[in-house]
């Protein structure tokens, strides 16, 4: 990227990132490999059972909720992103947790 922005006849100059852009990227490419293993098991063909989903939703609740409590070392931007997937995590948690048959399923699994 850097090759491309400071070549002049590119005319990419406005798209150089500051090095405190760069350190956002970085903390965002780590931060959003907690969703590696639950998009890649969503994306597939065939239509994932509740006993993969259930446990994937409560990794990623405990991920998200450690990266939230991270205040020291993570940006504003990315704690408030953070903050919203957990809104979002628990807001289809609620949804499993009003139904006793996923729980039964899981059991009899």
């Amino acid at each position: 990227i850097d090759q491309l922005t400071h070549v002049p006849s590119n005319k990419l100059g406005c798209y150089h990132l500051t090095d405190e852009q760069w350190d956002l990227a970085d903390d965002l490419a780590e931060a959003l490999k907690i969703f590696k293993q639950p998009t890649q098991l969503f994306s597939q063909a065939n239509v994932p059972l509740i006993i993969d989903v259930l446990p994937l939703f409560d990794d990623l609740q405990a991920s998200l909720t450690a990266l939230c409590d991270d205040t020291d070392d993570l940006s504003p931007i990315l704690h408030i992103a953070a903050q919203a997937a957990l809104l979002m995590v628990e807001k289809y948690t609620v949804f499993t947790e009003e139904c006793e048959m996923y729980y039964i399923a899981i059991g009899m699994c």
